[in-house]
């Protein structure tokens, strides 16, 4: 089963020199759990916004990968700090960052309870305090499912890209895949990314051989693309039971 909590976050202003309107600022990459996330810092001292994807550890044993989003934090001398308290719209978020000259850093945690409808508590889960430190040559938006894509950008390359793609598969099941793969050479017109094929990480005595394709394009500071990942899932004797695909997903994302 695949839970998500979906906290709505603006993808922001786009980079239009011809409108002359002010740039925000955009910190993306990896948390220290291996997971996408980003801050961006909103011009005229209007705070920043932030989404981070993040792995659960739960008192009954399971856990998953979920994604929560900060639609505002104050700024004040480089330093932000947030805090929601649960209530029966969304986890407790703590996130506190640090803005400096290449990049920000600072932790994040969430923190929430599943009851029953009468109010029992059945499960506690915590993300722990996860620490981040994302470099300022990034692009952060979401995909179409809500979970944060993170780009790094250079001049003539897409540096690195790093989601997490909910697959569903023929058996019924879903599956949540994080990904990050490097080096999408960037034409002049702002288009980038190819179709490749991997391998995935080995779970539950299966193996995966996942197809992806990865299209983007760049222009003024605002990024926007298609995502699509199948995943094909077979036994230790190489038989294939299961065959999974997140269909065509649009993303968008500023730089």
């Amino acid at each position: 089963m695949v839970i998500a909590f979906t906290c709505a976050v603006p993808v922001g202003q786009a980079r239009d020199g011809a409108a002359k309107r002010a740039r925000d600022v955009v910190f993306a990459g990896q948390t220290e759990q291996g997971l996408p996330g980003y801050v961006k810092l909103l011009p005229h001292g209007a705070g920043v916004t932030a989404a981070f994807t993040y792995t659960t550890f739960c008192s009954g044993g399971d856990g998953s990968i979920l994604w929560s989003g900060v639609s505002k934090a104050t700024v004040k001398k480089g330093h932000f700090h947030f805090v929601r308290k649960e209530d029966a719209k969304g986890p407790r978020i703590t996130l506190d960052g640090n803005i400096g000259t290449t990049g920000a850093s600072g932790t994040w945690q969430v923190h929430f309870s599943t009851r029953t409808k009468l109010g029992t508590v059945t499960d506690v889960c915590d993300s722990g305090q996860v620490h981040w430190t994302l470099p300022r040559d990034g692009a952060g938006g979401q995909v179409a499912t809500g979970y944060p894509i993170a780009l790094r950008l250079g001049k003539t390359t897409v540096k690195t890209m790093g989601v997490v793609t909910q697959v569903n598969c023929e058996s019924g099941d879903s599956y949540l895949i994080p990904t990050f793969y490097a080096n999408f050479p960037l034409a002049k017109d702002g288009t980038f990314g190819r179709k490749f094929s991997d391998t995935g990480v080995p779970n539950k005595g299966l193996t995966s051989k996942l197809d992806v394709e990865f299209r983007g394009q760049l222009r003024r500071g605002k990024a926007h693309g298609t995502w699509q990942l199948k995943a094909v899932f077979s036994d230790k004797n190489g038989k294939e039971v299961d065959r999974c695909d997140s269909g065509q997903m649009n993303w968008t994302a500023v730089a």
